[in-house]
């Protein structure tokens, strides 16, 4: 309930304030209490079985973000980011709708071809709009983001395995590798090449 929300942001508050405290810590020290208490959250949600794509992706994303994160702004700015999403995710935790996990299906099944909302819309019988709206409501995000969110995941999992940047746009549903390359630099903030790179730190 909101107490425990109310806890964890106190928890948050004294925490920081540790750090403030002692300007003097090393930064390797900021990234490895960032990455713990990350993963310390991530545990609390899975006991509470959050199930909200958008917090898991954010989360991945803040994951690879802790090692470059410099200074307490950037941490707080970024815990106080994390918290709000546990926060609502808790809130939203209510089954879906059944038409967007039919929509999640297919996205699932076809996120690798050219899907659009109209296809995706005609598949589980309802209007372009009402989908639109659903989605929005229910995930918080709009059909299309979530598709490039979703496409962005499974190619960080092929960047790892070290294939080719044209091949990993194909194989995610981008014709264009310009296209695939803009998309995930929108969501990670690296291109795929950076991202690639910097795997083999």
């Amino acid at each position: 309930g909101a107490g425990s929300n109310e806890l964890a942001l106190d928890l948050l508050e004294q925490w920081l304030e540790r750090f403030r405290g002692n300007p003097g810590c090393l930064k390797q020290e900021v990234n490895i209490r960032a990455t713990a208490f990350v993963v310390r959250l991530k545990r609390l949600a899975q006991e509470k079985q959050v199930a909200g794509f958008e917090w898991k992706q954010h989360l991945v994303n803040w994951m690879e973000q802790a090692p470059q994160i410099e200074t307490l702004e950037e941490l707080s700015t970024i815990l106080n980011k994390i918290m709000q999403n546990v926060v609502e995710a808790f809130s939203k935790h209510r089954p879906l709708h059944r038409t967007v996990v039919t929509a999640l299906e297919i996205i699932r099944n076809k996120y690798n071809t050219n899907l659009s909302l109209e296809y995706v819309a005609k598949e589980a019988y309802v209007s372009n709009t009402y989908l639109s709206s659903l989605f929005r409501q229910e995930l918080g995000v709009n059909f299309l983001d979530y598709l490039h969110q979703y496409r962005v995941e499974e190619a960080k999992k092929l960047l790892r395995q070290n294939l080719k940047m044209y091949a990993v746009a194909k194989l995610v549903g981008y014709g264009e590798e310009r296209h695939f390359s803009a998309t995930f630099k929108k969501w990670t903030g690296l291109t795929p090449s950076q991202y690639q790179k910097g795997l083999g730190k």
